[in-house]
């Protein structure tokens, strides 16, 4: 994808990834849209809560959707696996049937390549079955750092699905990573020159559905008190006001 650097202020890609991880995810999703600066949704097709996510953020007017292409489940819980049939995706599993903890374990397991396009190919044609309209898709933790195969393949799947390729905007300069929270966002913001940058969050709340979700080695509740700073990237009065006076332009993939 190519970026018109071409601009007189900073227009930002504001993107939300993980929707459809918990019922809390996609209610903060929603409310980063309706109350904050969020413009684009990455939805994963295998979570557990990827209906519910339909029903809070398909259809919704201004909100660009994207597939969240996923080929790993790296939580103690939830946990899942292929939308395929996993007799059908076998080399993509581990003896339990989920997906591999990360990118980088799966292709050390020396997958089926067959079976990645066949499963990444059925998990947008599972978020357009529920009510999605993708505009874009990407990657969740970052597929194409794990194997330069897949990024060519990717790259091809979204041509031919119609989808833009999400690679190419950069982040704000300093910035490394997923954001932080309102302040992070607000000391980033101080430093570019006119362009187009991406801020990437992971919304939820600090709730106990959240609390019940961790990584192998963390601790309960840590997540979701991560997460729901990354809500509040998007909705702080702070960061409103500061995009309201210096101009900032929330935008769109369909807007690059």
């Amino acid at each position: 994808m190519t970026v018109d650097a071409d601009h007189d202020r900073i227009r930002l890609l504001t993107r939300a990834d993980d929707a459809g991880l918990a019922e809390s995810a996609n209610d903060a999703i929603r409310e980063c849209f309706d109350d904050g600066i969020l413009r684009n949704v990455s939805v994963m097709a295998p979570a557990p809560a990827l209906e519910h996510a339909a029903t809070r953020l398909a259809g919704v007017d201004g909100l660009c959707v994207g597939a969240h292409l996923t080929l790993s489940s790296e939580w103690v819980d939830p946990t899942w696996g292929p939308v395929l049939d996993v007799d059908d995706v076998p080399s993509l599993v581990t003896d339990e049937g989920r997906f591999h903890r990360s990118p980088e374990a799966l292709f050390e397991s020396d997958p089926d390549r067959e079976e990645i396009l066949a499963e990444a190919t059925a998990q947008i044609k599972r978020l357009r079955t529920v009510g999605f309209e993708p505009e874009y898709a990407d990657t969740h933790m970052l597929i194409e750092s794990a194997s330069e195969w897949f990024a060519d393949a990717f790259d091809d799947l979204c041509e031919r699905e119609g989808l833009i390729n999400w690679w190419g905007v950069p982040t704000l300069p300093g910035a490394e990573g997923i954001g932080e929270g309102p302040e992070w966002l607000l000391e980033h913001l101080d430093e570019p020159e006119p362009g187009t940058y991406i801020v990437v969050g992971h919304p939820a709340y600090d709730d106990e559905e959240m609390a019940d979700i961790w990584l192998p080695g963390g601790e309960p509740g840590q997540i979701a008190a991560e997460r729901d700073a990354q809500r509040r990237m998007f909705t702080d009065e702070r960061v409103l006001a500061y995009v309201e006076e210096t101009g900032v332009d929330p935008i769109r993939y369909d807007e690059l």
